[in-house]
């Protein structure tokens, strides 16, 4: 895609169903590279792929003034990351 999956709309989706707050999570170099508007959470069951959970929106802007630095791992990339409380319930 040209670094949107619909027009200035990025789909993130998640797979995590354990304790804590699912979050949006953006490669440091991605948001970098990709200037979406919105941003998109959705979440997926490995074991359920045709169902996908819509939980949350959040405009670039919106996601750049809450974000935090974030690594999953020592040797993961860097990450962006906003809570879904930070995001607008879909």
């Amino acid at each position: 895609d040209k670094g949107q999956d619909f027009h200035k709309i990025e789909i993130k989706t998640i797979t995590y169903f354990g304790d804590g707050e699912p979050e949006l999570k953006i490669k440091q170099k991605e948001f970098e590279t990709k200037n979406p508007e919105t941003y998109i959470l959705v979440r997926v069951d490995k074991k359920k792929l045709h169902l996908v959970e819509l939980l949350g929106k959040i405009s670039r802007d919106q996601f750049d003034k809450d974000k935090v630095a974030k690594r999953y791992g020592r040797y993961n990339p860097d990450n962006w990351v906003v809570p879904l409380s930070k995001m607008e319930k879909l």
